[in-house]
């Protein structure tokens, strides 16, 4: 993944949107692609999820955001870890990664001020809030999961400091 700048002509919440999840995705090949498939797949313990599952969590949750964006009801229970335990490799989770980035630009491509506005289905609010709530779930695990796991991945699993 490249350098990415949201079109002028978008709302700017939709343009920071965009800038967020663009370098929430760089952020998350950059950590993956650091690490060996083994310690992408490390837990601290029974039942406590890997680092793995951790970014395929965020992407479920940004899945979300595209079916909103488009404007569909996807009936998403992501609320309640959806993924979290699953493991996947480092190939994997770049494919995942790149591939999500581009079904985000497309759905957002659209987005205007009136469908901000307008209630999402399913959601009972409106679209730009919901929006925004799913990019927050995002950024919760991303600081405070991700980047203190790799480091814990690096240093347990890894036998090194980070």
């Amino acid at each position: 993944m490249d350098e990415y700048e949201p079109s002028s002509n978008l709302p700017a919440v939709v343009r920071a949107m965009l800038g967020t999840t663009h370098d929430r995705h760089l952020d998350l090949a950059g950590l993956v692609g650091g690490l060996p498939d083994e310690a992408l797949a490390w837990t601290p313990c029974a039942d406590a999820p890997a680092l793995a599952g951790l970014v395929l969590h965020i992407l479920d949750v940004e899945g979300h955001l595209v079916a909103i964006a488009a404007g569909e009801d996807d009936h998403w229970a992501g609320e309640n870890g959806s993924h979290i335990l699953d493991s996947a490799t480092a190939e994997e989770l770049r494919d995942a990664i790149a591939a999500l980035s581009v079904k985000i630009r497309g759905a957002f491509a659209s987005i205007d001020e009136a469908r901000l506005e307008a209630l999402a289905p399913g959601a009972g609010r409106p679209v730009g809030e919901a929006l925004l709530e799913d990019l927050d779930h995002c950024a919760i695990h991303q600081g405070n999961g991700t980047s203190g796991r790799a480091e814990n991945v690096r240093t347990l699993a890894l036998g090194r400091e980070a």
